[in-house]
């Protein structure tokens, strides 16, 4: 990466310029003037740019500023004025919060505390106490202020551990792509070479195009390793998928596997695992000891497996009991099937049936036709039957874990650019950086990264782990939210190889929330930020406000990228169509004389007071 970028990218993820609603929060400071007087203890206050109508407890003076502390918000503002006199100066107000709180500050913890209260940003004794600390760590108080208002404006906890991450992150910037590469070569001279040290350098093979493994040897390494320990995980995977013989026994498979291990060298003499030659072993789907390994046939068992992801086990029972119940009970069958169909679990399931069953029970829903009781039973019974079989395809969570972890390996492993390979490579590159559900035999990059600091000796090794390791938390650390918050923003930061570039891709992502949390594509706000082999550092904004997309490019040489950008705005323009997006401008800019601003989005804060009534007490 050019060293222009990190810095390019710091100063717009943390100067971004966004200025959020202005919400009171309970116990928060805030400073504001009285700007006129009404009858009966009433005035005019301006906070935070918004002027609202406040009872007056205690008299003030028009026209002068005030430091104020939030005490309630429900069900009215209810605000403390700290101090018994305005304010003259700015230094003033961080003054009486200081004392207010009974906590000592120098000079650049005083500039801090100043910035949080210029942005509005709220804050809490404990939190500012531990912020207070983190300047005395001998980095740069200026890179120290920016990590931590980023802390702040995110809502993340004030720990060291996270203020690290976020700091080296921004301020020491690694590329993944770089540290794959470096880490990949230490992994090799391993000795000896354990279990996670191997898992590690085959899942880092997927990120880095100079050291791909193939997916026939992939899924070879992942077998063998199993069966020299004795697991049947992924042969029980294999056999729900429908890839390996039902009658096929474990220990038939077992003692296939580890004897082809044998003939290739991959077995000592003692009869264990050579790590050192599995760790880069590479076979053509041809020497593998079974025929079904062709990528064709486990694309389509991995596809097939991945309808059913949503089938749920207990969604089926209960479908199944409601059948019984009502083939239990005759005399009230007219009921059952209205019980059953009206049921959230059935509608679960109903997706899922074949065409036949399912006309046979929308007959039954419109009673569009009389069926006598023995009609009615029989269709019950053949939906007894479909249920059963959806049993068998129905995955349990370490299924749905092991089929996500096989589908990223496979999209990763490919050559296909189309945008749906995109968006199923970044969704499982970040499933497999997020701890969470583990599993011996499919552990989590993080994990692994973590065992192979703890058993490695070699100190480079070592510092290429821990470097990975905090790159990684910092990713994870990007996307931590506030779920109360109406609005998300987090940073990705994805290996150039798994889009066919040399140099990692860093994503900023920030708008609105939808209903479920996540980031509403109507309106939201992404960057991208790019350095190819022979566009250079590139960057893409891309806003959108009720799906009209403007997007904004900078370049370094704008007048040279304007044309191939020409070339391809009606193309985009159509595809943005066809996902009833429209486009409404594309702009070429210069990268480094007018650095991307950002803009604000239409969100609702507090609105706006008719100037009567009552909002605030003071």
């Amino acid at each position: 990466m050019q060293p222009q970028v990190p810095k390019l990218i710091q100063s717009l993820r943390i100067n971004r310029g966004n200025t959020p609603p202005f919400v009171l929060r309970k116990g928060q400071f805030v400073t504001g003037t009285i700007i006129r007087f009404y009858p009966e203890n009433k005035a005019m206050v301006q906070l935070g740019g918004k002027k609202l109508i406040a009872h007056l407890e205690k008299p003030l003076q028009a026209n002068q500023r005030y430091m104020f502390q939030v005490k309630d918000v429900h069900p009215f503002i209810r605000l403390q004025v700290i101090g018994e006199t305005a304010l003259q100066r700015d230094t003033d107000q961080i003054s009486l919060i200081l004392e207010k709180l009974g906590l000592k500050a120098g000079k650049d913890q005083k500039q801090f505390l100043g910035l949080l209260l210029k942005e509005n940003i709220p804050f809490q004794k404990d939190q500012l106490q531990r912020a207070f600390l983190l300047f005395n760590q001998g980095n740069s108080p200026d890179q120290v202020t920016s990590v931590l208002l980023e802390m702040f404006k995110r809502k993340m906890p004030i720990q060291e551990k996270i203020f690290q991450s976020l700091f080296a992150r921004l301020y020491m910037p690694e590329t993944l792509t770089a540290l794959t590469e470096g880490l990949m070569k230490q992994l090799r001279e391993m000795k000896p070479a354990t279990k996670e040290g191997i898992q590690l350098y085959r899942r880092l093979s997927s990120l880095n195009k100079e050291n791909r493994i193939s997916l026939s040897s992939l899924w070879a390494g992942q077998l063998l390793m199993e069966s020299v320990e004795g697991k049947e995980t992924t042969f029980s995977f294999l056999q729900k998928a429908g890839v390996v013989s039902k009658q096929m026994t474990y220990s038939s498979w077992q003692k296939t596997w580890l004897n082809w291990a044998k003939g290739q060298g991959l077995m000592t003499s003692s009869g264990k695992l050579n790590g050192h030659k599995l760790l880069t072993a590479s076979f053509k789907q041809e020497q593998l000891p079974f025929s079904y390994f062709s990528v064709s046939r486990l694309n389509s068992a991995l596809e097939q497996m991945y309808r059913y992801q949503d089938l749920s086990q207990i969604d089926l029972n209960k479908v199944l009991h409601i059948i019984r119940s009502i083939q239990r009970t005759p005399d009230t069958y007219l009921q059952g099937i209205a019980r059953l169909v009206s049921d959230e679990s059935f509608q679960s399931v109903f997706k899922h049936l074949p065409m036949e069953p399912r006309q046979s029970l929308f007959r039954l829903q419109r009673k569009t036709e009389h069926l006598d009781q023995k009609q009615v039973f029989d269709i019950l019974a053949r939906l007894d039957g479909e249920i059963k079989k959806l049993m068998d395809h129905s995955l349990s969570q370490k299924d749905k874990h092991i089929l996500k972890f096989w589908q990223w390996i496979h999209a990763a492993s490919g050559e296909e650019t189309d945008q749906n390979i995109f968006l199923s490579r970044l969704k499982g590159f970040m499933y497999l950086i997020k701890p969470g559900y583990e599993m011996d035999e499919y552990p989590s990059i993080p994990k692994l990264l973590s065992a192979v600091i703890d058993q490695d000796q070699n100190s480079l090794a070592k510092s290429q782990s821990n470097k990975m390791l905090q790159v990684l938390n910092g990713l994870m650390l990007s996307t931590l939210q506030d779920q109360t918050e109406p609005y998300r923003q987090f940073s990705l930061q994805i290996p150039g190889h798994m889009f066919g570039i040399d140099q990692d891709v860093f994503v900023d992502f920030e708008g609105k929330k939808d209903r479920n949390g996540n980031l509403e594509s109507d309106f939201c706000r992404v960057m991208f930020y790019l350095s190819m082999p022979h566009l250079d550092e590139t960057v893409v904004d891309m806003n959108i406000q009720n799906k009209i997309v403007r997007i904004s490019i900078y370049h370094s040489q704008p007048n040279l990228l304007k044309p191939m950008v020409d070339h391809f705005k009606e193309s985009l323009k159509t595809g943005l169509g066809h996902q009833d997006y429209q486009l409404s401008s594309i702009l070429v800019k210069p990268l480094h004389e007018d650095q991307p601003k950002a803009e604000h989005f239409d969100g609702s804060g507090i609105r706006e007071r008719p100037e009567h009534g009552l909002d605030v007490k003071i």
